[in-house]
């Protein structure tokens, strides 16, 4: 995913530059403050005429006039500063930027080390540089200066972006993870809303790289950010490729909650999966809908597999669910809550998320409950459902196991 290359104008930055004193001696004012200081007789005819040109608007008198400055001995420190921002107001001005590049990296080189630049003007100095060398496309260059420009002025979010961005057309993947990452979590620590593009930079770059931590890092913050159908298949992607076995219904059903099981393929397996673990009414709810949706061939056309899962899903459902209000008496009975636990998934399973609550509620107060971890994201998914976001999030943050935690994370982004 490349990023979109900045086309803006840089004349009007580049012409904001520092002003410069040409003429006269550096006496000291009134109240004991000097005047600023001013170029030496080695170079004032051709500043005097730079500067004429310049008042004239004629770019290419005002770059000739400043031609023979280079070979000229005994320049002061101001001459060269002077000499840069005469230079590179008249590089801009006539569309030379790259003439205008050096001049400015010059007129900081000097104004730095000399005070002549305020910090102010420094931090400007740098955002001209990035810019001026990613229009360049000298983008190693652009990347150098921004990253001074983005320690200079951490706040300046334009910058940062256009760091990143010559970093990605570098390309440096590893620098762009590394930049974009702290600075992410730099805007969270602010409650500030990440820009898109920083973090498609950062997925894409993750990507490149083949590293699935990194584009996880970076999918998650997409999608708790910017969610899209993109984004999210790529979350589902990568967390069932690091599930543990037992846990891939888990995560076939937040793929189906967030609409990314876009083949019968996919709805094959969650339905396969949900039969295998005892949950049938969810086989067929599931095939229902993806024949309804054309996902086996086209709205309401069947695979001969796709009618045997809902064949096979139809006949087991319908004594499971007519059993249910049985199976809950039953399990009120038991000692520990492991059977009310389990009723309380199936009613999940059934579209029954009110009863499922109860059930799940009851499980767990009783205690007993081994699988206590998937119960806890049961009840969160249950309470998503019914309508009580405030209860899913506590269900879900009481969630502990690594991997099922991460899921009842995912699940948290849906109830905000």
């Amino acid at each position: 995913m490349p990023p979109s290359p900045h086309n803006r104008t840089l004349l009007p930055s580049l012409i904001v530059l520092s002003a410069v004193f040409v003429g006269g001696h550096a006496e000291a004012q009134s109240g004991g403050k000097p005047k600023p200081p001013t170029v030496s007789k080695a170079v004032i005819k051709q500043a005097q005429a730079a500067q004429a040109a310049i008042k004239a608007e004629k770019w290419a008198d005002c770059l000739a006039a400043l031609s023979s400055v280079d070979a000229v001995p005994g320049k002061t420190p101001y001459d060269e500063f002077a000499v840069s921002e005469l230079r590179t107001v008249c590089a801009a001005r006539s569309g030379d930027f790259a003439a205008a590049e050096p001049a400015l990296a010059k007129g900081l080189e000097v104004g730095e080390v000399n005070g002549f630049l305020d910090e102010d003007a420094r931090k400007m100095r740098l955002r001209q540089l990035t810019q001026v060398n990613y229009q360049l496309k000298n983008y190693p260059r652009a990347a150098e200066f921004g990253r001074r420009a983005s320690q200079a002025d951490p706040g300046n979010r334009d910058v940062r972006m256009l760091t990143a961005q010559s970093l990605y057309l570098v390309p440096d993947n590893a620098a762009v993870a590394g930049f974009v990452e702290p600075w992410i979590a730099e805007l969270e620590q602010r409650n500030e809303t990440p820009p898109d593009l920083a973090l498609n930079l950062w997925a894409s770059a993750c990507v490149r790289m083949k590293d699935d931590k990194c584009t996880r890092r970076a999918v998650e913050k997409q999608v708790a950010y910017s969610p899209s159908d993109e984004a999210w298949n790529n979350l589902f992607l990568l967390t069932m490729r690091d599930s543990p076995q037992d846990q891939n219904l888990n995560v076939l059903r937040f793929a189906h909650e967030v609409g990314v099981l876009k083949t019968g393929d996919d709805v094959a397996e969650y339905a396969s999966l949900a039969m295998e673990k005892g949950y049938p009414g969810e086989a067929q709810a599931v095939v229902e809908a993806a024949i309804a949706e054309g996902k086996f061939g086209g709205p309401g056309k069947m695979t001969p597999g796709a009618a045997n899962l809902l064949q096979q899903s139809k006949a087991a459902a319908a004594p499971d669910r007519a059993s249910l209000a049985r199976q809950s008496k039953e399990a009120a009975a038991q000692k520990t809550g492991i059977a009310e636990v389990r009723v309380g998934q199936a009613y999940l399973s059934y579209g029954q998320p009110a009863e499922a609550v109860a059930s799940i509620e009851r499980g767990l107060a009783k205690g007993g409950v081994k699988a206590v971890d998937e119960a806890n994201l049961s009840l969160g998914i249950a309470r998503l459902k019914a309508g009580d976001k405030a209860g899913a999030v506590t269900a879900f943050d009481a969630v502990k196991e690594p991997f099922l935690a991460r899921l009842a994370g995912y699940w948290k982004l849906r109830a905000r």
